[in-house]
């Protein structure tokens, strides 16, 4: 971790929504921030920490005017975790 991947949009979208949350094969007492930025790199959505064994969270970035943005999960704070392994669940673009 940390993990970034650009998603290249292509066409005019209006939204990106997943639900968010360690994996359940992450081992450790860490916890990850999840967050969707623009192609300038302004944050568009944060889920907050989000402590291994959680609840997942729901994330929603309006996208009007981007052309591009980039999924971002970080590990929140200074616990380890033997697997870091984050997910990205029912991931949607609206265009």
């Amino acid at each position: 971790m940390p993990s970034r991947v650009t998603v290249d949009l292509n066409r005019s979208c209006t939204a990106f929504d997943a639900v968010v949350g360690p994996d359940d094969l992450a081992v450790g007492r860490g916890s990850v921030v999840f967050g969707v930025l623009g192609e300038d790199g302004s944050v568009l959505a944060s889920s907050g920490p989000v402590r291994a064994g959680a609840r997942p969270v729901r994330v929603h970035a309006p996208l009007a005017g981007q052309r591009s943005i980039r999924l971002v999960a970080e590990r929140a704070d200074g616990g380890w975790a033997l697997l870091d392994v984050a997910d990205w669940a029912n991931a949607r673009l609206t265009c």
